[in-house]
């Protein structure tokens, strides 16, 4: 699972807060036995990256723990193999 959305950073102040309450994500992966990957933050340089088809080349430090978690995740389940 990985939420995206999550929150988002005030430009003036650099505080992270939650738009939208409380996530559920993690009750989510729990109920259905899956690893939480991440959260991703609502950021105007992703919406205007896409905007643009330059999608490929946004870089966010929110992707590094998920792309981090989903090596893991594939080592785990090569292992088992």
């Amino acid at each position: 699972v990985v939420e995206n959305m999550s929150y988002a950073v005030c430009p003036h102040c650099g505080k992270r807060f939650n738009l939208f309450g409380g996530g559920h994500a993690e009750s989510l992966a729990t109920s259905f036995d899956i690893p939480l990957l991440g959260r991703i933050g609502l950021d105007p340089r992703l919406a205007q990256a896409c905007d643009n088809g330059n999608i490929e080349q946004f870089r966010s430090a929110d992707f590094e723990p998920i792309v981090e978690a989903i090596q893991r995740s594939v080592a785990e389940l090569k292992d088992r193999a």
